[in-house]
């Protein structure tokens, strides 16, 4: 294990509970390893807080905008179904813990508030569909049964 300080100077950690011990964020990979000069790097720790707040940024932004498109992309859907609608609320929810759990500590407060009000617009538009269905088809049912 190595940490590096100012990109020139190396200094070895020879001992894991060193890295442990070090504050800091642990980036994300998607292949569980990072390939740098040719060796598999398991873990880097960002320690220096400016750069952990842009990685974190960064790293959110994009899970966001990814939501946000697949949200509006079940929104939209012709063949709308509660369980598309539970699917749009299952996402709101699931992407709000891991914010809560991994990066509010890191995201400035504003950033966090902007996200949470457009998630909340959403979640409402979705309630009030799940709603809409439900009621439509407790409706439906209900004349289903007069009529037999």
């Amino acid at each position: 294990m190595y940490k590096v300080n100012n990109n020139t100077q190396k200094g070895k950690i020879t001992n894991n509970i060193d890295f442990i011990n070090l504050d800091g964020f642990i980036m994300p990979s998607r292949k569980k390893y990072f390939m740098i000069d040719g060796e598999k790097i398991t873990g880097i720790k960002i320690v220096q807080n400016d750069f952990i707040g842009s990685v974190v940024t960064k790293t959110v932004s994009k899970k966001y905008k990814k939501l946000i498109k697949e949200i509006t992309e079940l929104l939209v859907d012709d063949d709308e179904s509660e369980g598309s609608m539970n699917e749009v609320l299952n996402r709101i929810n699931k992407f709000r813990n891991e914010i809560k759990n991994k990066y509010l500590s890191y995201l400035e407060k504003s950033q966090v508030e902007k996200m949470n009000k457009k998630l909340r617009i959403l979640e409402k538009e979705a309630k009030t569909r799940l709603e809409n269905m439900i009621s439509y088809s407790l409706f439906n049912d209900n004349i289903n049964t007069r009529r037999r």
